[in-house]
């Protein structure tokens, strides 16, 4: 772990300078923006906030998949086969998981050589294969779930149930604009 550490710690810092540069590239403009009276630059900033929170919230969860010696992206392939226990097709499961078609073959290369999947040919299309967990690649991911949903479910315990449902409606509202504003 130390020397994993110490291999990915200069590039944190890399993305931490960028990432804060960038940052004072955007309030310089918007502070330019104010100057001009712009009505939209408070909103910008809360909005920009916003996004630096989900960015983290997202980081954890790969941080959580380092700790675990599993990267998160395969953590997700893996939960969304244990969805399927007939198996799944990989361009359908990378779909809904938006990850590009070659990076869920490598996730499923190193599945099937640490033995937590088999690939085999579909019945009915020759041409098409499907993935299953194996035993161990059930016990290995149902584990690594019940630690998960208990680590999230103590963190949202943080926040009273009015909370809980008032961030719920926002995410939804926000979500729900985002996906009409991006269909545009």
């Amino acid at each position: 772990m130390k020397n994993f550490l110490l291999l990915f710690f200069p590039l944190f810092c890399l993305t931490e300078i960028i990432r804060n540069n960038i940052i004072k590239q955007k309030k310089k403009a918007c502070a330019s923006m104010k100057k001009n009276n712009s009505i939209e630059t408070d909103a910008y900033l809360r909005y920009k906030d916003l996004t630096r929170s989900i960015t983290k919230h997202e980081r954890l969860y790969d941080h959580w998949g380092w700790k675990h010696n599993v990267p998160f992206s395969t953590f997700m392939v893996m939960e969304k086969l244990l969805q399927y226990p007939e198996g799944g097709f990989p361009s359908e499961i990378a779909d809904r998981l938006y990850l590009p078609r070659q990076t869920m073959s490598g996730i499923l290369r190193n599945l099937e050589k640490n033995e937590y999947i088999v690939r085999s040919f579909h019945p009915s299309d020759g041409r098409r294969k499907v993935i299953r967990l194996t035993d161990s690649g059930k016990a290995y991911i149902s584990g690594l779930l019940a630690q998960l949903n208990q680590a999230q479910m103590r963190a949202y315990a943080l926040l009273t149930v009015a909370e809980q449902k008032q961030l719920n409606y926002l995410m939804e509202r926000l979500t729900d604009g985002l996906e009409t504003e991006f269909e545009k």
